[in-house]
Formats: C-alpha cells, structure tokens, sequence
C-alpha cells in the first residue's frame, strides 16, 4: 500500500481544489482546448478557438485493421499496404475520405501517432484494468489498481497535455458494473468473493459496518444472517450473486454506488493532477445495461458521458425493459433522455453502427437473432440518418462516433465478430451507398443561427417530427 499512499499524497493538494473546481464546473479548462458549454438552446463541444463543434467520429481508423486469428494477420492490412505501399499513403487517403465524408473526430481505437497531428481526436486510457470481453472487475482499492492509473498517467497522459487536436480522455471501456449478459452477479457479489486481507473485501465490511452504525443485531435483522461482529463477514466468500432480500437491494446497489464514487473520483483526480486542459469523457457505458447508482456517481467527475448506444431488434426492447426493472438498468426505451436527467451532461454516443446482408460478411458475431442486421447498404444509410437526426434533435448530444472504419474480418477477429460495421470493407473499398449518405446528414448537425440565438436545424419541423416517429419505431430509446 506504501506506493498507492504515496501516489495519494502526491495528488492530495490537487484533488482538494480539483474536486471542488472541476467536479463543480468541469469544462473550466485552459484556453486553446477543446471544452464543453450550453449556447444556443442545447449543449456543445468547442473547438480550441472556441467554435461550436458537433464530433461526428468514426472508431477504428487505424491501418492495422482486425487481426484474424485463424489467418494469422490482418486481412484489411495486407490489403491496404498492397494498395497503397505504405501507412502513411493510406493515412492521406483515409483523410481525405473523412473529409469528404464530414466526418471531423478520430474515434477510440483510432491511431492517434499516426493522424492525430491533423485531426482531432479521442483516446482511451482503459484505468481501470478490467476485462471487458470476460466482465472481470478488479479490487479498485488494491495497489494493482493505483500502479496502473500512475503508470498510463505517465505514460499516456502527460506526453499530450498541450496537444490541442485532442478533445479528452475516456477513462475505460464497456466495464461491468452489474449483471449482464458476461455475468449474472452484482459488484457486491465480486468484492464479497475477495480474500479477507484484500483491501476491497476491508472497503465492504466497513462500508456495512459504518451503514448500519455498527449494529451487527440491526444487520441480522435485515440480511437475515447470525453474525457476531462485522469482522466475521470478512473470510466470507460466498454469498448470492443477487440481492435476496429488498434490505439486501438497497444495501448492495448502495455499494455499487460507493465502489464506483471511488473509481470515477480516483481515476479524475488523478488525470487533472498531470492535465487541466483536456475533458474527460467518462468510461464508455455500455447503454442501457448500467447501472443508475454507476451514472450517478460518475456525474461529478466526467465532463462528458460517452456511451455505447447498440439496440437490439424492437421485439426485444420489452424484454430489455423487464431485465431493467429487475437489475436497476437505465431504462431503454427513453435511455438517452435518463442519462442526461440523471448526470445533466452532455452526451457523447461513443459507438453505434447496424450491417447488412448484402456485404458477403457472415454477420453471425453478435448473432444476428438479437443484433440488427439489415437488407442492404441503403438500409444502412437510412438508419444512419435516422439516428444521426435523432441526437441533432435533442439538446444534450454533443456527438457520436461510428463503429467502425472498416469492417471486420470474415474468419472473425480476436472475439469473433464477423460483421459489416465499416464504412469501408476489407479490400478498402467505401460502401458508397453508405458514405454518401453520411457525407449529406454529417454536414447538417444544428448548426447555430447568429441572427437568433437559436439552434438551426435544417430538417425542419416537419422532417424533424418524421425523424422522431422513426427513432420510436427503431427503439432508438431517445
């Protein structure tokens, strides 16, 4: 624990003003950086002189595409480097392909040493040391967790911080905070599984112990347990991966809340500490399968709350609704809106994207039973404009960020994934259909009218009311 103490001392004096200057206002950052503001009726990004700013992104625009693993290389990459010769031929080519697409912000996973000097951009700093793909949380008050957020403070953080392309940081990616479809089990189950001398499990047994002033009887009572003291919980490692009684929901949700105030106050204090300039861009949530006590307590310290906004098909959204009501989910048929009553930030949709059949991709990672997948690329386009000119009608999104620049690899990538979610496919070449489309509605986020200080939406009203009925219909949950 000696080098997380240190570490802590270090930041002390800048976490006391931080929490109090940044988590008040956190868009108070330096001239000449990209910032975050309410004008003209709704909320918005601005530029490093600043302009308004709507981020229309794409995720993944990197030369090394998928590596397939049955192949042993990245097919994309092979392709582009016969293309063009080299990375950097294809970095000219890609730019200018975003350019003419309207498309103005480098997206996570994107390689930001190899474009980032000609483009803004985001970058993902993965703090947290989970596993997204397995859902495994570590002990966020363990010295593995504070070594980990110095060193890519260090590494990652402090190299960029007067570096004007970049908007901000996104503190992680798809972390489970609950349970969802990588495990049925709430935070407090994980931590409860901790050793007895593991610092999480001490966190837990004092969070109890401090819940109910020390009333080991007033506990009994309510977990329905015979415990002697408090301590007794702590080489327990068993216990229901559910709540199984309201005293235990309301107790363990709060715990959720109380790991996550830790994580999100922890990992902020630490990035003002090394860089004041740069917004932070919250931790990529995985839309509607998180938790409210999660969005509530990342709030004060996320200038921005990015999300992963993927919907199932429309027949499965009350099913979603059900396992929301049972979980404490955001709820999905109004997701976006909740997000926003909840944190009252603006919203960054962090990834969204649909595929077709007509690509020749398999699109059987995800399944397609539960993940749309659409006919052909002009049905691709429609539902990119159906939900582009749904976040262009709220006042709260400030941007999304396509997945991805190109589309994976047949023989599946790392995970498997298989699909048509690129702009562009594996030999390079654009779903014209596709881009085209995206080039007219990227061009027409609400850009302000000067003369009356109010967003101009160029839809119109009657567009605009169209627009909604088919975000409805598709579940858009805005």
């Amino acid at each position: 624990m000696a080098s997380a103490a240190r570490f802590s001392l270090r930041l002390l004096a800048l976490s006391i003003i931080s929490v109090s200057i940044f988590a008040t206002n956190p868009a108070l950052c330096a001239d000449g950086f990209f910032t975050v503001g309410e004008e003209y009726g709704r909320w918005w990004f601005f530029d490093a002189g600043g302009e308004v700013f709507f981020s229309t992104g794409v995720c993944v625009t990197n030369p090394n595409g998928y590596y397939a693993p049955d192949l042993g290389y990245s097919p994309y990459h092979e392709n582009i480097m016969e293309l063009y010769g080299s990375e950097e031929a294809w970095a000219e080519v890609t730019l200018a392909r975003l350019a003419e697409w309207n498309f103005n912000t480098l997206g996570a996973w994107s390689d930001v040493d190899l474009l980032g000097d000609r483009m803004p951009y985001t970058l993902s700093l993965s703090l947290s040391g989970a596993n997204w793909q397995q859902g495994t949380i570590p002990d966020f008050f363990d010295d593995t967790f504070y070594n980990r957020v110095a060193d890519q403070i260090e590494n990652r953080v402090k190299p960029r911080t007067n570096d004007p392309n970049l908007i901000g940081y996104f503190i992680d990616n798809e972390m489970r905070w609950g349970p969802d479809w990588r495990a049925i089990r709430d935070l407090f189950a994980d931590y409860f599984a901790l050793d007895a001398d593991a610092p999480g499990k001490t966190e837990l047994v004092n969070f109890l112990r401090t819940r109910y002033n020390s009333d080991v009887d007033a506990f009994n009572k309510a977990w329905g347990m015979s415990i002697a003291s408090f301590d007794d919980l702590l080489p327990m490692t068993e216990t229901s991966p559910l709540p199984a009684t309201g005293a235990q929901w309301v107790d363990r949700a709060a715990f959720t809340g109380y790991v996550a105030e830790h994580f999100f106050r922890y990992c902020h204090d630490a990035i003002r500490a090394a860089d004041a300039n740069h917004l932070i861009l919250g931790s990529r949530f995985v839309s509607w399968a998180t938790p409210k006590e999660v969005v509530v307590a990342a709030a004060p310290y996320t200038d921005v709350v990015s999300i992963n906004h993927y919907l199932p098909w429309p027949i499965y959204v009350p099913v979603v609704r059900l396992l929301q009501e049972v979980f404490g989910w955001v709820d999905p048929t109004d997701m976006l809106a909740e997000f926003y009553e909840l944190t009252q930030k603006p919203i960054l949709i962090t990834e969204f994207s649909v595929r077709a059949f007509d690509s020749g991709l398999p699109n059987t990672v995800p399944p397609y039973i539960f993940f749309i997948t659409l006919p052909t690329q002009e049905d691709r386009a429609d539902y990119f404009e159906t939900y582009a000119r749904m976040t262009f009608d709220t006042n709260y999104v400030i941007g999304y960020q396509w997945f991805s620049y190109m589309d994976e690899p047949p023989e599946g990538r790392f995970d498997g994934e298989n699909s048509n979610f690129g702009l562009v496919s594996n030999t390079d070449e654009p779903w014209d259909e596709l881009v085209e489309r995206m080039a007219e509605v990227n061009a027409d986020w609400p850009i302000p009218d000067d003369d009356d200080d109010t967003a101009d939406d160029d839809t119109g009203d009657d567009a605009a009311d169209d627009d909604d009925d088919s975000a409805s219909q598709n579940g858009c949950g805005c």
